[in-house]
């Protein structure tokens, strides 16, 4: 089964299981026709993938690059960085699923 946010380009960049049915993974999808990334977390409870939504606070684009937490059931933390056509900042995220 595949899960995607947008039905378009999804790149998923680092995933961290906190147990058998607590496992995230992080990353952008690109929906059309924008050509801005947006963040994207999916959380596997044990039995299927599910999309979680998360924030895009930069008009340009938001990507997550890592995500790591301390045990099952507590809020993972995911980084990555924003951008506008004049910078780039960091983005940080605690998804709940």
């Amino acid at each position: 089964m595949s899960v995607t946010a947008n039905n378009t380009q999804d790149t998923l960049s680092a995933v961290v299981a906190l147990g058998t049915g607590d496992v995230w993974a992080v990353g952008s999808t690109l929906p059309v026709p924008s050509e801005q990334a947006q963040t994207l977390a999916e959380h596997w409870n044990g039995t299927a993938w599910q999309i979680v939504p998360t924030t895009n606070p930069d008009a340009g684009s938001d990507v997550l690059n890592t995500v790591a937490g301390t045990a099952a059931g507590q809020p993972p933390r995911a980084a990555g960085y924003g951008t506008t056509s004049t910078q780039t900042a960091t983005l940080i995220e605690t998804t709940t699923g």
